[in-house]
């Protein structure tokens, strides 16, 4: 568990010196917007990551699992800005549809937060065993999560070949 915990500082560190370094160093164009976003995304996934391991009741966990959808729902589409803006495709950011690439992150964040009335995120939530004294719960995947995953890969793989194309 300390390793996860290591690293994961490791992480949240690494991202807010890299965000800074290219939104002070290298943003002198506005051209590295979508990545320092990225970069912010990340860090908020990972900061409520380990705060809902470090849980130590049930309520706590479940809320520190909803406030990293903030960052696991906002990263896919930041992924696909950045790519755009890395492979220098600005128009593309432009376009009035690119903001319907939120609607899906929008309502994933909202279903997230009202689990408790529908169950379409997260089935069910039990506690599956301990380690070093912290329990931890096990989510069964309601079916908003797969469309949400299947979503987020589509995005990561568009990002991909919109760098490598």
């Amino acid at each position: 568990m300390s390793t996860f915990i290591l690293l994961s500082i490791i992480s949240i560190a690494l991202s807010l010196m890299l965000a800074w370094y290219i939104w002070i160093r290298m943003n002198s164009a506005k051209n590295h917007t979508c990545f320092v976003l990225l970069m912010l995304s990340v860090t908020v996934w990972t900061i409520f990551g380990v705060l809902e391991v470090l849980s130590m009741t049930k309520d706590g966990n479940i809320l520190f699992a909803q406030f990293s959808y903030l960052g696991i729902a906002s990263t896919p589409v930041l992924w696909l800005y950045f790519s755009f803006e890395y492979s220098e495709k600005y128009q593309w950011l432009k376009c009035r549809w690119i903001k319907l690439l939120w609607v899906i992150p929008a309502i994933t964040v909202l279903l997230v937060f009202t689990n408790g009335w529908h169950g379409l995120m997260w089935s069910k939530i039990s506690p599956s065993g301990t380690f070093d004294n912290i329990v931890i719960y096990k989510y069964d995947r309601g079916i908003w999560f797969f469309v949400n995953t299947f979503y987020d890969y589509l995005l990561f793989l568009a990002g991909v070949v919109m760098i490598f194309v």
